[in-house]
Order: C-alpha cells, then sequence, then structure tokens
C-alpha cells in the first residue's frame, strides 16, 4: 500500500476486537515519520461525581496539519485517591475533590480537570 502524505494509519493497541467495540480510531505511534506538534485531551474539563467515570479522547496534531486520536502514551491523575485514570484514559472519579489528568506521548503533554 502507498502512503500518502496526509493519510493515517491508524492503529489499536490491544485486540481489534476491543478498538472496533468501542468505536477507537487510534495509533500507538507516529505515522509517517511525522512530528507531532500539539496534543489535546477532550473534554479539556469535566466535572463527575463519585463513582462515575469518562473517557478522555487524545488529540494530536502532527506538523503538517493532520490530526489522529491516539491511545498510547503515559496517563496520570495529580490525585489518585479523587481520581483514577486507566491506560487507555478513562478518568475514574473516586471522591470529593479535584485532579489533574495529564496525558505524555512523545515529548508533548495535556492535561484535563
Amino acid at each position: 500500500m502507498q502512503r500518502t502524505p496526509h493519510r493515517l494509519e491508524r492503529i489499536c493497541v490491544g485486540t481489534a476486537l476491543l478498538c472496533s467495540l468501542l468505536g477507537l480510531g487510534c495509533t500507538t505511534g507516529k505515522p509517517g515519520g511525522l512530528a507531532p506538534v500539539s496534543l489535546a485531551l477532550v473534554p479539556a474539563q469535566i466535572s463527575l461525581a463519585v463513582g462515575q467515570a469518562q473517557a478522555l479522547a487524545a488529540i494530536v496534531t502532527f506538523d503538517d496539519g493532520a490530526t489522529a486520536q491516539i491511545i498510547a502514551g503515559t496517563w496520570s491523575s495529580s490525585a489518585e485517591s479523587v481520581a483514577s485514570v486507566s491506560t487507555t484514559g478513562l478518568v475514574t472519579a473516586k471522591a470529593a475533590g479535584s485532579a489533574t489528568i495529564t496525558l505524555t506521548w512523545e515529548g508533548k503533554s495535556a492535561t484535563a480537570a
């Protein structure tokens, strides 16, 4: 298959079945050697009741202007006792309070609060 500059291959982490069931179009690395320019989490602000969960989408913008949703990277919570985050960006409220969720990927980081 020949690649064109603006075509992004979508490679899912884990099994294709999981990505299919969750409706994920995801990539684990830089497609075609493009350099990431920015990373954003959507939504950037969330409010959850204890026990509720919300998935965050991570959107990377590359140097050619193309964007892709990613699930790779290192997810963390500033307050694990308040909100935890899975390796795929699922945030779960554990107690009242506030926390900042951070994703770091390819030298870029993004936050949601």
